[in-house]
């Protein structure tokens, strides 16, 4: 009888185990893994592996191991059919050198010029060769495929017309904010970090 009740209980919990073990994937995961990913997003996820940085960098920007300009996030706008990139520029970037003791209006001025340096390596402004050669131009699309119907180079350009960059930067209990828009006009914004 005790060897039945052993036997049992044994079967028992084999087959909870076993249940656990064989679990299928949630709705909401099983949806995402049948979803395609596709060349857009690739090439979105190919530009922030280039220049990203994790965001604790941004509380610790003294810390030499961190890069002084990298980017944060990159997502797109449907609906606007706007591509925002954020980055954040730390206070040892060479640009950014007398940023903590300047008025408000330098410092909108120190920040719109590394702004300015960064957007044609992104590849939205005219590089120095006089034409935009920058992460956008040079991020492979394609790996090995192709077709007579995808032209890259439209594809690139269309993309560099819809990239907005926004350049944060931090000091003294406020969020500093250079704005490129799509149409390549500049805007400048101070802010508390309590104030969202």
């Amino acid at each position: 009888m005790k060897k039945a009740k052993k036997c049992a209980l044994s079967l028992i919990i084999f087959f909870l185990i076993a249940s656990i073990a064989y679990a299928e994937p949630s709705k909401p995961i099983s949806k995402m893994m049948k979803t395609p990913a596709s060349a857009f997003d690739v090439f979105l996820f190919q530009l922030h592996e280039q220049s990203k940085c994790y965001r604790g960098w941004t509380e610790n920007q003294d810390k030499d191991d961190h890069p002084d300009l990298c980017m944060t996030t990159i997502k797109y706008d449907f609906d606007d059919n706007i591509i925002e990139m954020h980055y954040f520029v730390t206070l040892k970037h060479k640009k950014m050198a007398g940023f903590k003791s300047a008025t408000d209006k330098k410092k909108e001025e120190i920040l719109k010029k590394v702004l300015a340096d960064l957007a044609p390596l992104v590849g939205v402004e005219v590089s120095s060769m006089a034409f935009k050669f920058g992460m956008i131009q040079l991020t492979p699309i394609r790996k090995g495929w192709g077709t007579k119907d995808f032209d890259e180079s439209e594809i690139r350009e269309e993309i560099s017309k819809r990239t907005v960059i926004h350049l944060h930067s931090k000091f003294d209990g406020f969020s500093y904010v250079a704005t490129r828009n799509h149409n390549g006009e500049i805007f400048f914004e101070k802010k508390s970090k309590l104030s969202k």
